[in-house]
């Protein structure tokens, strides 16, 4: 993570800390009621990287608001962090979301009040967090949508990639969309590139919905950077060799769970 990142992720406050003013994030795009989802941060020591809206959150939400119905939907959040997609699902009318993460317990329990914090957008629906890491047994329950926003890290690629597999192996399978941001590695390979390549290992499409540049920034006290971000859906590739995809799921599933920072 580059360090200058690292140190603006440190100077959030604590949330721990009653007497330090709140930090809230007021940026995703508004609701079809004009309203706003409003998300209370963290920084490093609280809840790691989660405790913060990133912009594929924002790319994600935009699109999702833009291309999708989701009045009466069930929605699946990996990777929720404070919870921004999935609140914003239940915003739109979804009637479940479930928040999951596999970060430190701080960032369940940031996206537990964020869920608190904007109750009257969605009175009726019921918003819910559990742990979980990619790899691990699959939640209980049906999903139609699945959303992920900035999952696609170093060593964690892979298990996100067969989580997501055995989410389209459901007799009804969900609609599955990631955003990631186009975030080099040490290989010069981005995140992206690689999440699509490994999808295609364990016999997954990916379709890229969109890729667009826009300026972000962490939180409005921070200057805004151009970031370019992609919104991709991953579906069941039915032309690959299903022996090869099954030895490349079973090499997955073999390696321990990577550490979450």
């Amino acid at each position: 993570m580059p360090k200058a990142l690292v140190a603006a992720l440190t100077a959030l406050p604590t949330i721990a800390a009653a007497s330090r003013p709140l930090l809230v994030h007021r940026g995703l795009p508004p609701l079809p009621s004009g309203r706003s989802v409003t998300l209370e941060l963290a920084n490093l020591e609280d809840a790691g990287t989660g405790g913060t809206v990133w912009s594929s959150s924002h790319a994600l939400c935009r699109w999702v608001a833009a291309n999708l119905d989701l009045r009466g939907a069930s929605v699946l959040e990996l990777g929720c962090g404070t919870g921004a997609c999935g609140i914003f699902a239940a915003g739109l009318g979804a009637r479940l979301a479930l928040l999951t993460d596999g970060g430190p317990p701080g960032v369940l329990a940031l996206a537990r009040r964020n869920i608190d914090r904007n109750r009257g957008l969605y009175p009726s629906a019921s918003v819910t967090t559990a742990s979980y890491a990619f790899g691990e047994p699959l939640p209980s329950g049906d999903f139609d949508f699945v959303l992920g926003s900035d999952v696609a890290y170093h060593g964690g690629i892979e298990p996100l990639a067969l989580t997501v597999r055995r989410l389209l192996e459901a007799s009804s399978p969900p609609r599955v969309l990631l955003s990631a941001p186009d975030r080099s590695e040490k290989s010069g390979a981005s995140l992206t590139q690689r999440l699509i390549g490994t999808a295609r290992e364990l016999g997954l499409c990916t379709e890229v919905k969109e890729e667009a540049v826009r300026q972000f920034a962490l939180h409005e006290s921070l200057a805004a950077e151009a970031v370019r971000t992609s919104v991709l859906e991953l579906s069941l590739d039915r032309a690959v060799d299903a022996a090869a995809v099954e030895v490349a799921c079973m090499r997955v599933n073999a390696k321990p769970s990577p550490a979450i920072f």
